[in-house]
This record gives structure tokens, C-alpha cells and sequence, in this order.
């Protein structure tokens, strides 16, 4: 039976600051910001009505602009809590408290470096530290063709 994903707090950030951007700026500017634009471009500056344009315009652009500067700076709050609560984790893991040699080594920056790092640990007979290389929640099917799931399984 498949799993449900999961949804760690780094990825839940991303979540929010992704939605954030979308419907606070982008939303926002498409369906209230360029109406007013439109309308006021569409006025005769010298007629009797552009005063209650401009007066109107000046009025529910500001307040729709200020919509769209905080959703972008709680969009842009988010992303970096998200950054930080990433990296933290993959801090934490490096520290999971085990004395291995291997295990306090960085893990890699690179897709390429990985079997690399793979191969050391695996030679070095670190499994500790060969584990720290899967994601939590990691699948790994064996030899066998059992599906295993979670570090501790694998």
C-alpha cells in the first residue's frame, strides 16, 4: 500500500511563501492593480470626471499596493524559514550523535558527489554514516524486491 507523503516543515514553508507570492502579488496586481491602470489610462484628463477617477484610483491602487509589498515580504519570510529549517535538518543530521569518523563528514553539495560518498562509507563499513545519506523517509528496494521504508528499515 502506498504512503501518504510527507510533509516536513521546510516543505510546508515553501508551501505558504509560494501561495503567498502567487495570490498576493500576482493575483492581486492581474485582478484589482491593472483595472485600475486600464481605467485610468481610458480617461480624458480634462473632463469632469477625471478628478473622481484619479481620486479613486490614487485611493484602491495605494491600498492594493501595500496588499501586494506585505504578501511579498511574508512570501520572501517564508522561503528563508524554509531555507534555514532545511539546512538545519541536514545540520542535525550530520550531529546525530554517533563518534563515527565517516559520520562527521559533510554530506554531499553535489547529485554527482554522492556516489562518491556512498562508496567510502560503504568501504569503510560505516553504516551509520552510510545511512545519514538517505532521506528520513528513503524507499530502498532489495535484492529480493521488498520495498523498505525509513532508515531504520534499511
Amino acid at each position: 500500500m502506498p504512503q501518504a507523503p510527507v510533509i516536513t516543515a521546510p516543505l510546508l514553508y515553501l508551501l505558504i511563501g509560494s501561495l503567498l507570492y502567487f495570490i498576493g502579488t500576482i493575483l492581486v496586481t492581474i485582478a484589482c492593480n491593472v483595472p485600475l491602470n486600464d481605467a485610468l489610462a481610458a480617461v480624458d484628463p480634462s473632463s469632469a470626471e477625471a478628478g473622481r477617477v484619479w481620486t479613486n484610483y490614487l485611493k484602491n491602487w495605494t491600498t492594493w499596493n501595500h496588499v501586494r509589498t506585505i504578501a511579498a515580504l511574508a512570501a520572501a519570510a517564508s522561503f528563508i524559514v524554509a531555507i534555514c529549517r532545511a539546512s538545519s535538518s541536514v545540520d542535525d543530521l550530520a550531529e546525530s550523535g554517533t563518534s563515527s569518523p565517516t559520520m562527521s563528514a559533510t554530506l554531499p553539495d553535489k547529485p554527482e558527489d554522492w556516489p562518491r560518498q556512498f562508496e567510502q562509507r560503504l568501504n569503510a563499513g560505516d553504516l551509520d554514516a552510510l545511512i545519514t545519506l538517505y532521506e528520513p523517509e528513503a524507499h530502498f528496494v532489495n535484492k529480493s524486491g521488498k520495498t523498505l521504508g525509513g532508515r531504520d528499515a534499511i
